[in-house]
């Protein structure tokens, strides 16, 4: 860990590089309040993205903010600030946070790809969709299917695609 080098004090969690010429490089680590102290402001995407949900968690963000892991010690503080997890088991211990954030992020809480048969991965996977999830993925991967067989103008293919994607649409009702 690399402390800041104005107070020598925090970690440091911004760090600058300036290119002098050529090959000659100039950087600085600073903490968070040195580096607002200096005028020095950077906001990540990330970082606002995770501004906005802690501050919609309101009530709980205390709490949150406070929580630490027994493996890796990161509390949510750090890992706020550094938009880094520290070990596997942060997913659990700060999962109240995380979840809104991987939702906010990524459209979804739920890994929807691939995953190999022989990991501890699958052990942990969540529970199986309901069936108008699976048949709302269905559809979709139907979809995608449809649109590959226009492009290859494979159009006696393309329109049995279509019958089954009417047919799922139909039993949804």
């Amino acid at each position: 860990m690399i402390l800041c080098e104005l107070c020598n004090k925090n970690p440091a969690t911004v760090h600058l590089t300036e290119i002098l010429h050529q090959n000659v490089r100039k950087e600085i680590h600073l903490c968070d309040e040195c580096a607002k102290n200096k005028g020095v402001t950077f906001k990540s995407p990330l970082s606002e993205i995770l501004s906005g949900v802690l501050d919609a968690a309101g009530k709980g963000l205390k709490e949150l903010a406070e929580l630490k892991c027994p493996q890796c010690g990161i509390t949510y503080a750090e890992f706020r600030s550094r938009t880094r997890l520290g070990c596997p088991n942060d997913y659990v211990v700060f999962q109240g946070g995380l979840l809104p954030l991987l939702e906010k992020i990524h459209g979804a809480t739920h890994h929807r790809g691939k995953v190999p048969s022989n990991t501890a991965v699958q052990a942990a996977r969540p529970p199986e969709p309901d069936p108008d999830q699976k048949r709302d993925a269905a559809i979709e991967a139907l979809e995608s299917e449809l649109d590959r067989l226009v492009k290859a103008e494979e159009y006696e293919k393309a329109a049995q695609v279509r019958d089954q994607i009417r047919t799922l649409k139909e039993q949804a009702g």
